[in-house]
């Protein structure tokens, strides 16, 4: 991650089983439309992987990154470099949310 910044973000499961971002108040309007609703995949960036694995995903540079080829224009562009997400469990065995930084 950038000296200097740091973002923070929670995403949830909407009923059909996407990710929609819940709080999210550093990043601009742009990099949550792209994000927002994003089905969970074990190839897709960090909270898609972490809501599909069920298990904290990291990207130490998102640049090397392969689950951050597409989407990889976003965070670097706000000055990122790498990132973490854990899943969060209510009562469902499947995580209900996630939480990046």
């Amino acid at each position: 991650m950038a000296i200097g910044l740091a973002m923070r973000s929670a995403e949830s499961r909407s009923r059909p089983g996407l990710l929609r971002y819940g709080a999210s108040p550093s990043l601009p309007p742009h990099y949550l439309a792209t994000i927002d609703r994003l089905k969970p995949n074990a190839r897709v960036g960090t909270c898609s992987a972490a809501a599909a694995t069920g298990s904290v995903v990291t990207a130490l540079d998102f640049r090397a990154d392969s689950k951050w080829a597409e989407l990889r224009h976003l965070p670097l562009s706000l000055g990122f470099t790498g990132d973490w997400s854990m899943p969060i469990y209510a009562r469902t065995e499947r995580p209900d949310s996630n939480s990046a930084w």
